[in-house]
Formats: C-alpha cells, structure tokens, sequence
C-alpha cells in the first residue's frame, strides 16, 4: 500500500518505489543497530535506549525472575507529526 501510493505520487513504478522503501528501511535498522539516532525530518527521531534489567514475576508460578539489561526502540515524533495527528489531518 505504502510503495502503491509513492509511486503514484511520484510517478515511477511500484517496483522502483520498493526497492528504495525497503533500501530507507535497511538504512535506517543499521543506523540504529549501530546505536545512531535517526532523523526523518517532520516525521521523528529513532533512536535506541538502554533498559535496565528488572526482577519479575513468572505468570503461572508467582516466583522472581532477573530480567537483564536490553536495548529498546524508542521513536520520538516531530512537531509537524504530532500537530498533524492532533488535528486529524
């Protein structure tokens, strides 16, 4: 649907407009493998942040369990996003 509608805007093929997408997308997973902040302009900020492990609970028995330290995708929306989500437009 994506890849349909940029190239029709664009006016190329949607085979073209495919292999750039998924070409952004790999650009972007490697970035942020590397632990480099992406910036998409009037869109957000990718980035990856540090949890600290944490002790939970093991649903059916109720014991402890040490859950480690892991990485986490946060996404941070632009101003221009967050104004066009709050104004339905």
């Amino acid at each position: 649907m994506l890849s349909q509608q940029v190239a029709r805007r664009l006016g190329i093929s949607r085979r073209h407009t495919d292999r750039v997408i998924v070409l952004a997308f790999k650009t972007i997973v490697r970035h942020i493998n590397e632990r480099e902040p992406v910036k998409l302009e009037d869109f957000g900020t990718f980035e990856v942040t540090l949890r600290k492990g944490w002790n939970g609970r093991h649903p059916a028995t109720g014991k402890r369990v040490p859950i480690s330290d892991r990485r986490a995708i946060r996404f941070r929306p632009g101003k221009r996003l967050r104004r066009r989500i709050d104004h339905g437009t």
